[in-house]
Order: C-alpha cells, then structure tokens, then sequence
C-alpha cells in the first residue's frame, strides 16, 4: 500500500486553505458544530491524498496526541509508520493561555505540518494572539518547521490564514 501523497507541500498546503476558508464561510453554530465542520473537512483531503486520518469515527481509531492528524502508514501501523504529515490542533476559548496551551503542542510534535486553528472577536485580540504564538515558536521555526495559522472571527469575512 503506498501511503504518500501525490501532491507536493505547497499544494497541498493551498487545498488545505482553500478547504478552511470554504468552511469558515458555513453558517454553523457553537464550538462542536465548527470543530466538526473543520475536521471532516480536513479527514477528507487527508483521505483523497492517501494518509491515515486520526480520528476516524468510520473505522473507530481514536485521537492521537492532538485534535486531528494525518499519519504516512501501510497496511500495519506497528511496523510500516514513516510520520506525520499534518498535524492539528483547534481551541475556541479566547484566552491566550488556552491557546498557547494547544500550541505548544505543535512546537514538539514531529508534523511536516502543523496547522493551528483558533478564534477571535477583535484585531486587537487577534494580535495578541498572533504575537503570543509567534514568540512560543521561535525555537521551532529555527529547525525549519512549517506552521499554518487559522483565526476565525465572527463572521465569513474574518479570516486570517498565515503561513510559515
């Protein structure tokens, strides 16, 4: 079974944007709705690109360390795992604390990407936020890490997706 992807980063990198900006224009309502959302959303191109998707609720395997990942595996997880490819982690709670709580995860986790999303209610708070992240992966970002960030705001036209 060959579990790699046919497309190259950078396009894979714009079907994911393009997957989150389609789903933040849904009209979907409280944390769980949008988490779904976000997350069938993302096991789909992770499926339509040969990856192992965790969680899958279709074949019962759980979450692994964060919210969603995509896994490059045979058949045999055990003896044919060659890493992740995405790795994700979503937090609602504005609180900077929160967030970074998540974030960090991303700093250690070994992910060719690691996407981030979070909301937000204002460009000051956006900011905040941004720069709290920015300042928690330096030491990441120095061995070359590729980073996605996603702030949602309170309606389809705010979204901001940066890319590192």
């Amino acid at each position: 079974m060959n579990n790699t992807s046919e497309l190259s980063n950078p396009q894979l990198i714009i079907e994911i944007k393009k997957c989150l900006q389609e789903i933040h224009e849904g009209k979907f309502i409280g944390r769980k709705e949008w988490t779904d959302a976000f997350k069938v959303g993302l096991k789909k191109i992770g499926i339509d690109n040969k990856f192992k998707v965790y969680p899958n609720p279709d074949n019962k395997d759980g979450e692994w360390l964060v919210d969603l990942c995509w896994s490059i595996e045979g058949d045999d997880w055990k003896e044919e795992f060659k890493g992740l490819k995405l790795a994700c982690e979503i937090e609602w709670n504005r609180s900077v604390d929160d967030i970074l709580f998540d974030f960090q995860k991303l700093t250690v986790i070994d992910s060719e990407i690691r996407l981030m999303i979070f909301q937000f209610n204002s460009e000051k708070e956006f900011e905040d936020i941004m720069a709290a992240i920015i300042k928690a992966s330096k030491h990441s970002q120095q061995k070359g890490n590729r980073y996605i960030i996603v702030g949602t705001g309170n309606n389809e036209s705010n979204i901001r997706i940066f890319e590192w």
